[in-house]
């Protein structure tokens, strides 16, 4: 319990954190053959489900696949009444689709920002906190930690530690806070940030 920093009943692996930088390239996830939208299987809540379908016309126009005449194919498995997100035949996400530029995207995340909409009110929540942890204990107490065992080129551990949280990881951080984001102020006023991210979040939360 020494390397986790304690907000109320949040206990942050800071030691940890610190020691690592994420920075998304799918490029470089691709050609590893390590990217997030492979190596995992992605349950979802009914009512995250719900949340994609309901723009699921939108995210059809970045994978087209999806779409059969006037129908939409259905891309969620469930069993014992757990739901979870169907892959394609190269294994990755069915939400996948690679850019103009040849990078990996969401087409979730993609369509929510078409319709200027918050992507993390659409997106899995799993996904949206992505590479970041955390699990409850029977006492309610939630550990956040960092996922360093995947092996995903995207983390890369820093060659000196440093004494604050990569802005990327405090977002994140942020996310699954949410509803306790006060708690937050003193945390981010010790890092010096305050990321916009903050406010707009909190709509993941209340809907």
């Amino acid at each position: 319990m020494n390397d986790y920093l304690r907000i109320k009943k949040y206990y942050i692996n800071h030691d940890q954190l610190v020691s690592y930088r994420f920075l998304c390239n799918s490029k470089e996830c691709v050609m590893s053959n390590e990217c997030c939208c492979k190596i995992f299987d992605v349950e979802i809540s009914p009512r995250e489900m719900q949340h994609i379908i309901s723009i699921m016309d939108i995210i059809s126009n970045y994978c087209p696949n999806l779409k059969t005449g006037k129908y939409y194919k259905n891309v969620f498995a469930e069993e014992d009444k757990r739901y979870t997100i169907d892959k394609k035949a190269n294994e990755y996400c069915v939400f996948s689709y690679f850019d103009k530029s040849g990078d990996l995207k969401c087409a979730v995340h993609s369509a929510a920002l078409e319709i200027h909409k918050d992507p993390y009110y659409y997106k899995p929540f799993v996904c949206s906190v992505w590479p970041v942890t955390f699990f409850k204990d029977i006492s309610k107490r939630t550990f956040i930690d960092l996922d360093i065992e995947s092996h995903v080129p995207c983390i890369k551990k820093k060659e000196m530690k440093e004494k604050t949280i990569d802005r990327e990881l405090l977002n994140i951080i942020t996310i699954i806070m949410g509803k306790d984001i006060v708690s937050l102020r003193n945390f981010f006023k010790q890092h010096n940030v305050l990321p916009s991210i903050v406010s707009t979040l909190v709509v993941h939360f209340l809907h």
